[in-house]
Order: C-alpha cells, then sequence, then structure tokens
C-alpha cells in the first residue's frame, strides 16, 4: 500500500512515546517520501527497534530517529545512547531467542530483532546494526520504496 513514509514513522513514533521515559526525536527531509510497505510489517519492525532502545537506555537519554530517502531507498535510522551490544553478540543477534550478553535483568524475549530482520527482509530491503558495548547501538534499515 502506498503510504507517506514521514507520516507513518510520526505516528508509530507518538504511539510509542507514553510507554518509554526516553524522549524520541524524529527528523525527516521536507519533501515527502512515498512507499509501497506493508503497513503491519513496517510498525513492527519500527516499534521494535524504538522499544529495544529504549529498553537498554538510560531513563530520559534521548533516542534519535531518522528518516531519509534517495528517490529509491529510504533509509530509517535508530540511535541511542544505551548499554550497545557486544561484539561477540552482533553475529547472533538478528536470530530469534538471542539476547545480548550484557542485558543483566531486563525482561524481553529476544524476538525484537528477528522480528525486524523478518520484516527488512520481506521487505527487500537491508539492515546493519552499529553498537559498542556501553556507547549505544545504531541501527541502520535501507528499504525499498516500491
Amino acid at each position: 500500500m502506498l503510504l507517506d513514509a514521514v507520516q507513518f514513522c510520526q505516528q508509530v513514533i507518538d504511539e510509542v512515546q507514553p510507554q518509554v521515559s526516553q524522549p524520541l526525536s524524529f527528523s525527516y527531509p521536507a519533501e515527502p517520501i512515498k512507499a509501497l510497505w506493508d503497513r503491519r510489517l513496517g510498525r513492527s519492525l519500527l516499534t521494535n527497534l524504538l522499544l529495544n532502545a529504549a529498553n537498554y537506555s538510560p531513563s530520559n537519554s534521548p533516542i534519535q530517529v531518522s528518516l531519509s530517502s534517495d528517490g529509491e531507498v529510504a533509509t530509517l535510522t535508530v540511535q541511542d545512547v544505551g548499554r550497545g551490544i557486544p561484539v561477540a553478540d552482533l553475529v547472533s543477534i538478528r536470530e530469534a531467542f538471542q539476547r545480548g550478553s550484557n542485558v543483566g535483568d531486563r525482561p524481553g524475549s529476544g524476538l525484537g530483532l528477528a522480528i525486524v530482520h523478518t520484516a527488512v527482509t520481506l521487505h527487500r530491503g537491508t539492515w546493519h546494526i552499529d553498537s559498542a558495548e556501553g556507547a549505544g547501538t545504531t541501527v541502520t534499515v535501507h528499504l525499498l520504496l516500491e
């Protein structure tokens, strides 16, 4: 379904904000970004990225979301300043039921990034995790607009 990607992301962010203590900021270009995305998959993708960022970040530390486009591909980035993912865990963190070895007593099922992986794959996209333990995480998702 053709949707306004900026409006869609803003709607998901507005839905997640009351559930988290961290401020969620959103930057995007002035021009509209039209995308043929599945709303349910897109909502799962962004919601899981936001909740993961919030779950592993200190209260009140900002989470930055940005959306851009080159006309063919949209780039969605979610960046936090949380505990980060240990390098050794990055290899398997996208698999179901896998969690970082440094999660401590934080609740979670280990399904969030597996859901993100499935949503990105079904949209024929790619994604990358940049993370350093103690220094936060940036997840960058590239999704075709059509």
